[in-house]
């Protein structure tokens, strides 16, 4: 266990002892055409988001991401659930510290 080194604080930080490793493993298949079973796609060309709020599903919203086929030029649709919150419209904006001119906090 690390000690900290503030001469503020009595209290050693990081997790207490005995605390678990969290390891989140996931296999995602990658989407591939029915036609010939590639997963080689080009880029997403139109995204649409359809909201499932309320409607007893898993997810709160589906994506529908429409890509060509690299290998065969097929034309498809991924559909992809979302299970988190919405993404706000405008990116945060990070103000510096006090004390700090803007210059200095980039």
């Amino acid at each position: 266990m690390t000690t900290n080194r503030n001469k503020k604080s009595p209290r050693s930080t990081g997790r207490p002892p005995g605390s678990p490793n969290v390891k989140e493993v996931v296999d995602v298949e990658p989407s591939r055409c029915p036609k010939c079973k590639s997963s080689e796609r080009g880029p997403y060309l139109n995204t649409t988001r359809r909201e499932f709020k309320g409607a007893g599903t898993p997810f709160c919203a589906l994506l529908f991401r429409r890509c060509q086929c690299l290998n065969c030029g097929q034309i498809r649709i991924d559909r992809t659930p979302v299970y988190e919150a919405t993404e706000p419209d405008e990116p945060q904006q990070i103000t510096p510290p006090d004390g700090l001119p803007d210059s200095a906090a980039a």
